[in-house]
């Protein structure tokens, strides 16, 4: 829907380009009449080239105006060449340039020879029309939506898919990757009652990708319902780290950093395999620091003895079962793999 400014400048648009055609029209059945009665036509045209160059001003000044309330000045260069609406518009734009220039070549003609450029009239009547076409084209058309533009709900995963998990400060980092984009889902402790917390909360998020080639940029987030955001992304062969800066309304937030691996490789057996063994050891110590807050450090390193079947049932990985089974790394004769419960919010890595 377009801000009331540009319902404004597109309503004078229409009503210059109405006004435009209309009295070419007019003045073309006028001037025949009179031309096959024997009667002088330089009088109608000059009236009418008195309002039409004026006319063609508003209706290329309003009409400019309007398109860049419907294509952002910085989306442009991508949108007008790369899109079947962009195309349209250049069609229509050309032909308005030449109505315009007809109208002034009409002008000088009749300042300089004051003879009836009926010629010029016949030709502009029909450049006029063409440009009705194009304008009954692009109102069919949908105009391209902008980048940014927020998605109602996140987009599905295409072809191979990684997810990795991270925290910063109190706000928790999902990153789910796929081709040709990232989704990232943001959490915080939940101080709703019940209700659903991704949606009492306000977060802002940012974010740097630095591909194994070396290359780095800005990515580029959009909404993509509660607590999501979604990017864009072409993901080089190998290991691609990204930066995130995480914020919310009512928790602090911070930074962390994820990797990526692509091609990324499917590896469930590895999970059962890992499971079965762990689930076999009679006895074995798991180390772990604990913290809700990243900025504050990840607490105490502490051991706790136990079973490996009792340590492999308090996980969510104790069926031996993930979504998302992505083998990280393979050195030294070991493989490292990370698991994603992405409808859990739950991610698990070395």
């Amino acid at each position: 829907m377009l801000p009331g400014w540009g319902a404004a400048v597109v309503t004078v648009h229409l009503i210059a380009a109405v006004i435009w055609v209309g009295a070419l029209i007019h003045v073309v059945r006028i001037a025949f009449a009179r031309r096959r009665a024997g009667q002088a036509t330089l009088a109608i045209i000059v009236a009418y080239a008195r309002i039409a160059l004026w006319l063609a001003v508003v209706v290329v000044t309003a009409g400019t105006l309007s398109a860049l309330v419907v294509i952002p000045l910085g989306e442009v260069p991508s949108v007008i060449p790369g899109t079947t609406y962009g195309r349209w518009l250049i069609a229509k734009l050309v032909l308005v340039a030449l109505a315009l220039a007809l109208a002034v070549y009409a002008r000088w003609h009749m300042a300089r020879r004051r003879s009836q450029p009926l010629a010029a009239v016949r030709i502009e009547a029909v450049v006029l029309a063409c440009v009705l076409v194009t304008s009954a084209a692009l109102t069919a058309l949908a105009p391209p939506a902008p980048k940014d533009l927020p998605l109602p709900f996140p987009p599905p995963a295409v072809g191979p898919v990684v997810a990795v998990g991270d925290r910063a400060g109190w706000i928790g980092i999902g990153a789910t990757a796929s081709q040709g984009q990232l989704v990232i889902r943001l959490s915080t402790p939940d101080t709703t009652g019940g209700l659903d917390p991704a949606a009492a909360e306000d977060y802002s998020l940012v974010g740097n990708l630095a591909a194994s080639d070396a290359t780095e940029h800005q990515l580029r987030f959009r909404r993509c319902g509660a607590a999501c955001f979604v990017a864009a992304v072409d993901w080089a062969p190998g290991h691609s780290t990204i930066t995130l800066e995480a914020d919310a309304e009512r928790f602090a937030g911070g930074s962390a950093a994820v990797v990526i691996p692509w091609l990324p490789a499917q590896r469930p057996e590895l999970l059962q395999a890992a499971v079965k063994a762990t689930g076999a050891e009679r006895q074995l110590v798991v180390y772990e620091q604990v913290t809700s807050d990243t900025r504050s450090g990840l607490g105490d390193l502490t051991g706790l003895p136990m079973a490996g079947d009792e340590y492999v049932g308090v996980g969510p990985y104790g069926s031996g079962r993930a979504p998302i089974v992505v083998l990280l790394d393979r050195a030294d004769g070991e493989r490292t793999i990370a698991l994603g419960y992405p409808g859990e919010a739950t991610y698990v890595r070395p």
